[in-house]
């Protein structure tokens, strides 16, 4: 394996390598950071449990003096 991996090298310029890398490493990052599930639709069901849920726990937001306090 280390013998093709050398012969390879052998015919590859700076920036051959350079770009094998970049691509490499874009590919990487698309797989990572891309939503799976983007362009799905949620089944009605999800969609009330989520709604049902974001009602019981309502946001409450504190004064900033407060949180001075808290955590000065």
């Amino acid at each position: 394996m280390l013998y093709v991996i050398i012969t390879f090298m052998n015919g590859v310029t700076s920036d051959n390598l350079v770009n094998i890398i970049r691509k490499t490493l874009l590919e990487s990052l698309q797989g990572i950071l891309t939503d799976p599930d983007q362009g799905l639709e949620l089944r009605p069901e999800i969609k009330r449990r989520l709604k049902k849920y974001s009602l019981a726990k309502s946001f409450r937001s504190h004064p900033l003096s407060e949180i001075k306090k808290k955590y000065a």
